[in-house]
């Protein structure tokens, strides 16, 4: 479902540019994957949890995915005890962007608490494929908190739940972010908190991508700024007196890497975007040239540079 002698002036640099901030949101596509991986055999909650995978519910296979533990009807044994998993694709970043903010937004359904209040909580887990989730990848997750924890009282049913990534180095910008949401009891590998109440659950539903396209699709908006520097604009000029019709060669020396020169002559011509253009005069008079360099940072420019023309017998 849904990436750069020796001349006898030198122009005076004047920065102008900005950095300004992008944004970034990604759903899940056909290059990655979202779904619940449950462990389901009657057990005690420690042999439940540290078990292998039995069922992998991925988008087209369930309209929900929740982290939850539902009890059975046998004193202290549960049932059910299911992760969900996200995989997004997010090579889409510049590899020299600077990550800002990240906020996984999950549209939510039914919540529970029959078995104490849960805690939804994201940590990375491995998956062996980054395009399908398997049985196996239940107990792929390490205990790596990478969210803020998103509270019981704060979940909204038929809207959108913001959670904060707050491990921004998770971002692999060349790569994926996988992440798993878990309760507290999952994460911490603890009871305390935990108690057990007849096909009880506690639990978080949210949507998942069961229709393509749809405004319940879960999706994480990733606020950057590029990494470039913006450029700190300067040049050299091989002549400042010249008489008609001769030509004056400026010579970019700005640093930081320009991509782009836009270059203005002063004497009404069009400007010129060549890095390192030759511009002749056709009119006498004193005229400022400028140039404006840009790069992914932002822009700079510099100040006015003057140069004479003359006609073939004045001098001034």
């Amino acid at each position: 479902m849904q990436y750069r002698i020796i001349f006898c002036l030198v122009a005076v640099v004047l920065l102008v540019g900005t950095v300004s901030a992008d944004t970034l949101i990604l759903y899940i596509d056909d290059n990655a994957q979202d779904g619940a991986i449950s462990e389901t055999s009657d057990a005690d909650f420690f042999t439940l949890r540290n078990d292998a995978g039995h069922v992998v519910l991925i988008n087209g296979g369930a309209s929900t995915i929740a982290p939850r533990i539902l009890a059975t009807t046998t004193a202290n044994e549960y049932s059910q005890l299911d992760r969900s998993a996200f995989i997004f694709n997010t090579s889409r970043l510049d590899d020299t962007a600077i990550i800002n903010s990240a906020v996984l937004s999950l549209y939510g359904g039914s919540r529970a608490q029959g078995l104490g209040t849960p805690i939804l909580m994201f940590t990375t887990f491995n998956p062996a494929s980054n395009t399908t989730l398997a049985t196996g990848d239940y107990d792929s997750f390490t205990n790596t908190i990478v969210s803020t924890n998103y509270t019981y009282a704060s979940w909204t049913a038929s809207a959108y739940n913001n959670i904060t990534i707050s491990d921004l180095s998770t971002i692999d910008k060349t790569g994926f972010l996988r992440i798993m949401g878990r309760t507290q009891w999952d994460v911490y590998n603890t009871t305390s908190g935990l108690t057990w109440l007849s096909s009880s659950s506690s639990r978080f539903v949210f949507a998942d991508t069961y229709t393509t396209g749809t405004d319940n699709d879960p999706f994480i908006t990733i606020t950057y700024t590029s990494g470039a520097t913006p450029p700190a604009a300067s040049f050299t000029l091989s002549k400042n007196f010249i008489r008609i019709p001769d030509s004056v060669t400026a010579t970019d020396t700005s640093t930081n890497t320009p991509t782009s020169w836009q270059w203005s002559w002063g004497d009404g011509t069009a400007n010129s975007t060549a890095q390192n253009p030759t511009h002749r005069y056709l009119k006498r008079g004193k005229w400022d040239i400028y140039l404006t360099v840009t790069n992914a940072g932002g822009s700079g420019s510099t100040g006015a540079t003057a140069v004479r023309v003359t006609g073939y017998e004045n001098y001034y």
